[in-house]
């Protein structure tokens, strides 16, 4: 046996209402994580034997942040990355709502014309539309990257461009190393493309700055002066 889990719940008053609380308990684990997910799902896992009273005493000093995490998790936005690829079925591209289409066609391509992602392909089959629409936001997230890069590098007074990656982040829009390299999330196009600029510029910015402290802070308002309100408009949670 690996692993179990159990529920727990945590009150909110003054209205009673509870916060289900995920306690995954793992043979592997040496130390604990706790994480509120999209959607406001809340996950403690934590070493096989800890025991119960040392679970309870960490919900209880980490109460607030839960609440908090999960006030705000359970009302953004969500959208679904795993979605069916089906004719006619939504689809969010650049913060829009699309509509897909499908055409064949020896090669594989994709435009968009009047709120229709038309995507061309060889069959129809979910597997073969899905490669097809990732590989083009992909290209189309390096291309938006890029072009950002350009802009801002130069407002940031750096020598050099960063060196620039794409990946299928599982739980942030971007990320930058202490040797330089910036990540980002490899469907970042599928997001307004404010919200784009915003994510490139918050990532610069932790090249002087590698935590969320007052001088990270500082220097993100002196290029986004209106970033709180952007990621609060434009954010929403893939998952």
């Amino acid at each position: 046996m690996g692993s179990e889990s159990e529920i727990l719940h945590l009150e909110l008053l003054p209205t009673r209402d509870t916060i289900p609380v995920s306690v995954i308990r793992s043979l592997k684990r040496k130390n604990w994580s706790l994480v509120v997910k999209p959607g406001g799902e809340v996950v403690l896992s934590v070493p096989f034997l800890m025991s119960v009273s040392k679970v309870q005493a960490l919900l209880k000093k980490h109460e607030e942040w839960i609440r908090k995490r999960y006030k705000k998790l359970r009302q953004l936005t969500r959208i679904d990355l795993s979605q069916p690829w089906v004719e006619g079925q939504s689809f969010y591209y650049q913060g829009q709502e699309l509509r897909l289409s499908f055409t064949r066609a020896f090669y594989s391509h994709v435009s968009i014309e009047g709120g229709v992602l038309r995507v061309a392909a060889r069959d129809f089959k979910s597997s073969t539309i899905k490669k097809v629409v990732e590989d083009w936001l992909e290209e189309n997230s390096y291309e938006m990257a890029s072009l950002y890069l350009q802009k801002w590098a130069p407002r940031f007074f750096l020598k050099e461009v960063p060196l620039l990656k794409l990946r299928l982040l599982k739980s942030s829009w971007g990320q930058c190393r202490n040797d330089g390299r910036i990540t980002l999330h490899k469907f970042l196009s599928r997001l307004h493309p404010e919200f784009f600029e915003y994510v490139l510029v918050h990532e610069l910015c932790h090249l002087f700055h590698m935590n969320h402290g007052p001088g990270f802070k500082a220097l993100l308002s002196q290029h986004i002066p209106h970033w709180k309100e952007l990621k609060k408009k434009h954010e929403p949670v893939f998952y």
